[in-house]
């Protein structure tokens, strides 16, 4: 097993008074709304509700309440292996989730327990949260979190999520905040027929958050793929390792083909005769990984 290492930041910020933390809660909340992420009402008084801080308390207020994905847990490559969320990401998953007062939800990974608040608070108090965390320490930690944050009946489970959570089935919905190579036939069982499943799925070197429903003839299919970049799945369901570290860099490089790729002769290619050559057009990192990327994917030969 591979040695880890929780990754924690300065705590600094912690001395802010109540006024403070209420209106770097409320430029987060302001954030989403201004990108129209919070159209639906519960969604919004979710996420108003709920302080993202109760669940990062290791981490400074100013990060916490930045609209990125902090890195809970990494391995000893400096892989992430668990980590909050992105607001931004968690608010588009819950648009395709379309949860509603009274569903039964299983979560897919509950790393802070942030996320499984927001979808508790929005199914309400008839509603029923699972969440499933592999990892012990994460799962006893997001559990403390939960209940500091007025959430003890969100049921947190320290279990490899390949299985799902057959205790608690039919559910109306799963939402996985893991990328999968393949969805589990067992979230497929546990999931009642008008159910619906949201998870990043792997494609060909980008994840997409796909959105599953049943289709007449027993299939399921999405039509709502959103680009998105989750830790992988961890355990049996973990599927073929598609990521490989690029000689002694820090980069990783991904691919369906990564066992046949020589990376140190890519190290050696990359470092060797160097020339820049300009797009005529400024692409941010965000740009080019869901964008351009995906385009050529699309649009280039093999």
């Amino acid at each position: 097993m591979a040695q880890t290492k929780g990754c924690r930041s300065v705590n600094v910020g912690r001395g802010m008074d109540s006024s403070q933390i209420e209106r770097l809660h409320a430029q987060l909340v302001e954030h989403l709304r201004q990108d129209n992420l919070l159209d639906n009402a519960s969604v919004d008084a979710a996420f108003s509700a709920v302080p993202r801080h109760l669940f990062l308390p290791n981490f400074s207020l100013e990060q916490v309440y930045a609209d990125e994905a902090i890195a809970l847990k990494v391995g000893a490559s400096g892989e992430v292996l668990s980590s909050s969320s992105q607001p931004t990401m968690m608010a588009i998953m819950l648009q395709q989730a379309s949860l509603q007062a009274g569903m039964n939800v299983l979560e897919i990974g509950t790393a802070s327990g942030y996320n499984a608040a927001i979808m508790k608070h929005i199914v309400g108090q008839n509603g029923r949260v699972t969440s499933l965390e592999i990892d012990h320490d994460l799962a006893q930690e997001a559990e403390n979190h939960l209940v500091d944050a007025g959430f003890p009946d969100v049921r947190v489970v320290n279990i490899d999520a390949v299985t799902g959570y057959a205790p608690r089935a039919q559910y109306d919905r799963i939402v996985s905040t893991v990328g999968v190579w393949d969805v589990p036939a067992t979230w497929i069982a546990q999931l009642k027929s008008n159910g619906r499943l949201v998870v990043p799925i792997w494609l060909d070197g980008v994840q997409v958050s796909a959105t599953f429903i049943r289709q007449a003839d027993g299939s399921y299919l999405s039509v709502d793929n959103r680009p998105c970049a989750f830790v992988y799945l961890q355990g049996l369901g973990a599927g073929p390792n598609v990521r490989k570290q690029v000689g002694s860099t820090s980069l990783m490089i991904l691919s369906d083909e990564i066992g046949t790729i020589d990376t140190v002769s890519l190290h050696l290619l990359l470092s060797d005769d160097l020339e820049i050559h300009r797009l005529g057009k400024s692409l941010t990192p965000t740009q080019f990984w869901y964008g351009f990327q995906i385009y050529l994917m699309l649009n280039e030969p093999d």
